[in-house]
């Protein structure tokens, strides 16, 4: 028996939890009732839908992301039988609860989106502030890596046709289950692939790609967002950046999943040097967990990013 698993603070205690998606189609939760570098973990049985086990099809796979942007955790789900689930939270983000009548296929279009044997991610992959849909898939001609832009917004996002992601102008090589994990292994900023198959084998595809450029500081008149500091930081950092003309700015924090945080600046400025703080907490004020996080800032047609690492 295989099984797919996803780390998440399922009830808002600080500590990371466990669910875990089987060939079965079951999804189950594991507590940890331990602390975070000590975990225990504590079964309380399947996820429901309704009162009855959440039933979308075998080999359950799922991403745990606030999809609509309302504060909290949402659930997309792919099967074996091809097509991509947004799962609503309609309880709490402590207290999740699940019903399928608020279980939607995911569109391009008019059409579902559909694969088989899907795995999907969600990332912000082209760090436009929007999270966009990655889905892994086993099957003929449509094996592979699949990205869906979102061309919507944050809280609504709408897709266009996928785009084949390629290694080296090929295929990700994997003989089947393309499971997989999108994160930044080596810290530099970049979006990388973490791809695991049936055959027990794990590979790490840095991406080598460019990201948002970051201008030069020591430049006179130039845009410049620096370095936090101090980074790594706990609880409080100061961001510091330096805009030219007049311009609606925003600065905005971001997971490493690509995933909104918090706004930091969303306002219209002269042009000036500027510093704002960042507590390590999310939108609702909570605090969030350690790990690396991107600000990014927005001053009309400029747009830059840095990371930030975060240690509780």
């Amino acid at each position: 028996m295989g099984s797919f698993p996803q780390i998440a603070d399922w009830n808002e205690d600080g500590k990371k939890d466990l669910l875990v998606g089987d060939t079965n189609g079951k999804l189950t939760l594991f507590i940890n009732v331990g602390e975070n570098d000590a975990p225990v973990l504590e079964d309380r049985g399947v996820i429901k839908e309704d009162s009855d086990d959440l039933a979308i099809g075998a080999r359950l796979c799922v991403e745990i992301v606030d999809w609509n942007n309302d504060g909290k955790k949402d659930l997309i789900a792919g099967t074996d039988r091809g097509k991509v689930y947004f799962i609503k939270n309609i309880g709490t983000n402590e207290e999740p609860v699940f019903s399928s009548t608020d279980r939607y296929s995911l569109m391009v279009g008019t059409s579902f989106i559909y694969h088989l044997y899907t795995s999907p991610q969600v990332y912000d992959m082209n760090n436009d502030g929007k999270k966009d849909l990655i889905v892994g898939t086993l099957g003929g001609y449509r094996h592979g890596l699949y990205l869906y832009k979102n061309v919507g917004t944050d809280s609504e996002p709408v897709f266009e046709t996928a785009e084949k992601l390629l290694s080296d102008e090929n295929d990700f090589e994997s003989k089947m289950f393309l499971r997989f994990d999108i994160c930044d292994w080596n810290e530099d900023g970049y979006p990388d692939i973490v791809m695991g198959e049936s055959e027990g084998y794990i590979t790490v595809y840095l991406n080598k790609g460019p990201s948002t450029p970051v201008e030069d500081p020591t430049l006179p008149g130039s845009f410049s967002l620096l370095q936090n500091y101090p980074n790594p930081f706990n609880p409080v950092t100061t961001i510091k950046f330096r805009t030219v003309h007049p311009a609606n700015v925003n600065l905005t924090i971001y997971n490493s999943k690509g995933q909104y945080v918090k706004k930091l600046v969303s306002t219209y400025l002269p042009g000036g040097e500027y510093r704002f703080k960042w507590d390590g907490r999310n939108e609702t004020g909570k605090n969030v967990a350690s790990g690396v996080y991107f600000y990014r800032l927005d001053a009309g047609e400029i747009k830059m990013t840095r990371k930030m690492i975060l240690i509780r």
